[in-house]
């Protein structure tokens, strides 16, 4: 009976180990399986940004005018501004429109062409472009002309003859913008 009895303990402290044993790799398999789906994603998202920069250089390429407008084909192109969506398998990626796409459906990647000419650069713009900015956000003429003048004395482009910032309390910066901070100062 003894015999037996210890037969029956080793026997399940043999259960107990190969069961711990079996789980310990159960687990490590599942970490590395979510390790290559992950790296595999990876890899095709890295594709897909150089296949959509590749488009948007052929695109821009095609464009033989020396001025860019937002009327031109690169700018207005339904078929170049598209949404890329992995297919249910993950295994290839089609192109649909904005509409066919539900909402948490699949994840999606969105890619186009923007002229980065168009935004205006504080640091650089002029005193007139700066005025019709301002115009065009509602300020009257001597409104937009004062804030013009602001930001020419501070890039150091114009003398503050009129002392605007000594008033405030702090010296011009004589120099381009450097955070958006600044503007507060402005």
């Amino acid at each position: 009976m003894e015999k037996r009895g210890q037969a029956l303990i080793t026997s399940l402290w043999i259960l107990l180990m190969l069961t711990v044993i079996t789980i310990s790799i159960a687990h490590r398999t599942s970490i590395s399986l979510r390790l290559n789906c992950y790296q595999r994603d990876r890899l095709k998202a890295v594709y897909l940004a150089k296949a959509g920069i590749n488009r948007a250089i052929k695109i821009i390429e095609n464009d033989t005018n020396t001025y860019d407008a937002p009327s031109e084909l690169w700018a207005n192109n339904e078929e170049a501004f598209k949404k890329i969506v992995l297919d249910e398998k993950g295994s290839e990626f089609a192109v649909v429109s904005y509409q066919d796409t539900k909402k948490d459906s699949q994840p999606e990647i969105i890619y186009g062409v923007i002229d980065e000419e168009r935004r205006i650069n504080i640091n650089t713009a002029s005193y007139e472009l700066l005025i019709a900015l301002f115009r065009e956000c509602g300020l009257l003429q001597p409104e937009a002309e004062k804030r013009a003048d602001n930001i020419l004395i501070w890039r150091g482009d114009k003398a503050d003859d009129n002392k605007i910032y000594e008033s405030l309390g702090y010296p011009p910066k004589g120099n381009k913008f450097s955070n958006l901070e600044e503007l507060k100062l402005v």
